[in-house]
Order: structure tokens, then sequence, then C-alpha cells
């Protein structure tokens, strides 16, 4: 990865485009992954590196002792515990999707990425540039949670030492489609005509999928148009 001084530091190829770009802001620090990317690796706009260095090597593994001493390229250990650099990604996937979520998309369960990002948040909270975020997610939470997620938020709150809001109950077993943990590894781009480089020659068809107990993928069919 490329590293660069250019008044903060930057590691890695920052998105281009603003909303294509999941963020999460931390201490001393922006972290950024493209949605339409593939890499687990986030890049990071470094305003205070002291604040930065206390958490950095959870995010880079050994190539943070390079970033801070100078280093203008690194490479980053492909194994290593990232289980905080995963909750940090799905934190700003869930952050973007709420924000950006294309048109033309099958709706979000609300009540689940609201969940979710409440438990993905108390994995990375000692990141974070502010204080209080979990117990402001478990505020927000809204009726309808997943059965799956909603067992976690309730020791969650006991542990913050808060109630969940009215209504956080078990959603009733139905017929059709039921929300699910979504796996934010991979989000698609969705042409449009005031989109430049949009793919017009191609139709686009999306679906959520239930993958196992607990996931839920987002996948994407294409057709060259007639």
């Amino acid at each position: 990865m490329r590293v660069s001084r250019a008044g903060d530091l930057v590691v890695g190829e920052w998105p281009r485009r603003p909303e294509s770009a999941a963020r999460l802001v931390v201490s001393g620090a922006v972290l950024a992954w493209d949605v339409l990317a593939d890499s687990p690796i986030p890049a990071a706009r470094v305003h205070d590196p002291e604040l930065a260095s206390e958490w950095l090597w959870e995010i880079y593994g050994r190539a943070t002792k390079d970033i801070l001493a100078g280093a203008t390229e690194v490479t980053v250990p492909v194994g290593g515990d990232w289980r905080v650099r995963v909750a940090c990604r799905a934190v700003a996937q869930l952050n973007w999707a709420e924000t950006w979520w294309p048109a033309g998309v099958p709706a979000l369960h609300l009540a689940t990425l609201r969940a979710e990002r409440a438990i993905q948040l108390s994995i990375v909270e000692h990141l974070l540039d502010e204080s209080g975020a979990v117990i402001r997610a478990l505020a927000a939470l809204t009726p309808g949670v997943h059965p799956e997620l909603l067992d976690r938020l309730v020791v969650l709150a006991e542990n913050y030492g808060v109630t969940l809001p009215a209504g956080i109950v078990r959603a009733p077993a139905a017929a059709g489609p039921r929300p699910s943990i979504v796996d934010w590894t991979r989000l698609p781009e969705v042409p449009s005509p005031r989109r430049p480089g949009a793919r017009q020659a191609e139709l686009v068809a999306y679906a959520l999928s239930r993958v196992g107990s607990a996931a839920a993928t987002l996948t994407e069919r294409t057709a060259a148009s007639s």
C-alpha cells in the first residue's frame, strides 16, 4: 500500500467517489472502504498519528511500524487477528447503506441494519472519536429485530446498563422473506444514465438471499441487453 504525507498521513488509495466511500471516523483518523471493491483493508487519512498509533495495528498489523516510521510503501500481512478491522468495515458499510443505498435495489430492513450496527459498534468502540456510540445505537433500535440478533442485543444492553426501546421484540415467524444479518463485503454499482461511465448496455438485477443461518448477501446478475 502506498503511504503519502502531503498534509495528513494517507495510507492506501482513498475512494475516488464520495458516493462509493464507506467511512468510519476513528480517534485521530478516518477510515474508508470503496464499496465497489473487494479489499478488506481500508484507506486511512490520519490527522493525529499519536492518537492513531494506539489502534492502527488492529487495522494494518505489523505494517503499522513502517507507516509511522516514514515508509512510502508497506505490505499489510494477510494472516492475523482482524476481528476489529472486520467490525470497522461492517460499521462503515452499514452507515453507507443507510445514507447511500442505491435506488432500484430492494430496501434494506431498517431494524436489522440498526441492530447489527449496535453489535458491531460494541467491538470497535475503543477506536472511535466519540463516546457513547453503542448506547446511542441501542436507543435507535426499531421494532422487528431479527431473532438471531435479539439475544445479543439484550446482553449488550445489560452490559451498558441501558434498557432497550419499547417494542424491540422477536420478529414473528411468518411466510415469505425474513430480515437477516447482512454480509457487507461487497455492494454493487447501479447503472444510471446520469452517472459518467455507467454500464448502459447491461440489464442488472439484484436480490438478497439467505446464506447459512445468520447472514445474507447482495447478489448481482447481469446480462447484455438486446
